[in-house]
């Protein structure tokens, strides 16, 4: 790729996302993400904001079936709509955390996300219990693996 196509790239991405920006975040709008979809599908940036918003669309009906916990995932969902939403009034391609690897298909980086979080909470849950211990408490010992001697009686 020359320097003269790198150039002529940006620029018509560029252009795409100050004809597209708009409905970059109407996509956004449950329903609406699958009729900008079918509309103005051809846009790139408008596909990368559409298929983000089609997942949210998709994981809010999910959570609409879970009586109570749902209701509260709901607001997650709420939270990447609104993520979403400011990503792409300022014209920038950035992913909704977690949904955009599945709005792409890669669900491998949904796996390390969901590790190195699980990972965090271990790291901090190791802290707390040190910092529980105090400074100078130590380690409970481990059981003698001997049997004990037995007393006459």
């Amino acid at each position: 790729m020359t320097a003269q196509q790198t150039s002529f790239d940006a620029a018509a991405s560029e252009a795409d996302i100050a004809e597209n920006k708009d409905l970059a975040v109407i996509s956004y709008a449950w329903l609406l993400s699958v009729i900008v979809l079918l509309a103005k599908g051809r846009s790139p940036y408008v596909r990368h904001h559409a298929k983000q918003g089609l997942v949210l669309f998709i994981l809010s009906i999910a959570l609409w079936v879970v009586p109570v916990i749902g209701r509260l995932l709901e607001l997650l969902v709420l939270a990447g709509i609104i993520v979403g939403c400011i990503n792409a009034s300022q014209g920038k391609w950035k992913d909704v955390p977690i949904v955009g690897p599945i709005s792409r298909g890669e669900y491998i980086g949904i796996r390390q996300d969901a590790i190195r979080v699980v990972q965090s909470f271990r790291t901090v849950a190791t802290m707390l219990k040190k910092r529980a211990q105090g400074p100078g408490a130590r380690a409970p010992e481990k059981a003698s693996s001997q049997p004990e001697s037995s007393q006459p009686s």
